[in-house]
Parts: structure tokens; sequence; C-alpha cells
């Protein structure tokens, strides 16, 4: 099992680029995948399919 499968919510719930009210983030403006909504991909990398250079950045990173 990876790290992302030992997540207990979707990594995108916690994530900094995620919009508040849609399944939307920067990274990927029409959707985000499935695989990374349910944590079967970690999206800590830059993805060829992606907009820009986003990766998953946890909000209580902010302060650190």
């Amino acid at each position: 099992m990876g790290i992302a499968e030992e997540m207990e919510a979707p990594q995108c719930v916690t994530c900094i680029w995620k919009s508040p009210m849609d399944v939307l983030c920067a990274a990927f403006p029409f959707g985000i995948p499935q695989d990374i909504l349910i944590n079967k991909v970690l999206h800590t990398q830059v993805l060829e399919e992606q907009v820009g250079d986003f990766v998953y950045t946890a909000v209580e990173n902010l302060s650190k």
C-alpha cells in the first residue's frame, strides 16, 4: 500500500489549490482526475495533463 492509499480523506480536501465549491483546482481547472480524488495517485509531482506547476500543498504547510 502506498502513501496515497494510507490517507484517510481525499488529498484534495486539505490542498490549498482546490476550489472550495467544486471538484476543481489550479492544476485541474476542468476537473480533478478520479485517480487523484480517490488517492490512487498522490499529486506531489507535476503531471503531464495538468496546468502549471501546482502540486498538492497541505493547508497546514502554509504556516511553516
